[in-house]
């Protein structure tokens, strides 16, 4: 039997008795008890979108905002960014098709990463299968918050490991099981706001 995949692994019941000189019996009485479930980060990994990452390889080379272009609605995202708890909790960027909305969130992103103000990003992609779907959405989200924020990978492991099926629940259960519920017990705090950036195209 291999072990190689075992989870959570618990032997119990072995009797070694010695006899006599370099002669050992060995009187077996074991049981095994094995989880083939792998930890919850692993689960999670499993329903993540690669390709959705600001710095995904799929996407590259990305939308940007051209130098000194679209500056004023960077600044405005970054003086609401700042402000922190202060501030709504989300901004909602919105316009026509084609007015750059994709561009000003890349770039967000990659400043908000490059002064470890990202905790997640998830790009929509028309190309990608399934992408319009959003089925993705939250356990992408989790996975990175679970690798940037300490207090909330435990949390979301448990999550997942209490249910391994929740990333084929509905989109509402998933926000809560994996992203609000562990907020909540994890009692986060942080000293500087973390960014989320979700572009959904």
């Amino acid at each position: 039997m291999s072990l190689l995949d075992a989870y959570r692994l618990h032997i119990s019941g072995g009797t070694f008795n010695q006899v006599a000189g370099n002669h050992t019996e060995y009187r077996s009485n074991i049981w095994l008890y094995l989880t083939y479930r792998a930890p919850g980060i692993t689960i999670l990994q499993r329903n993540v979108s690669g390709d959705a990452f600001y710095n995904s390889e799929q996407r590259f080379p990305p939308p940007q905002c051209h130098p000194h272009t679209r500056t004023a609605v960077q600044n405005t995202i970054q003086t609401w960014a700042n402000e922190g708890h202060q501030a709504p909790s989300v901004m909602w960027l919105y316009g026509p098709a084609g007015t750059g909305k994709s561009a000003v969130a890349q770039t967000m992103a990659e400043k908000w990463a490059e002064v470890d103000g990202l905790a997640a990003a998830f790009f929509f992609g028309r190309h990608r299968a399934g992408g319009s779907s959003g089925k993705s959405l939250f356990p992408t989200i989790a996975y990175q918050l679970a690798g940037d924020i300490p207090q909330l990978r435990r949390c979301i492991a448990l999550a997942v490991e209490a249910d391994p099926a929740v990333c084929d629940k509905a989109l509402e259960q998933q926000a809560r099981a994996l992203i609000i519920n562990p907020a909540v017990e994890s009692n986060i705090a942080t000293h500087k706001p973390r960014m989320v950036v979700i572009d959904a195209q």
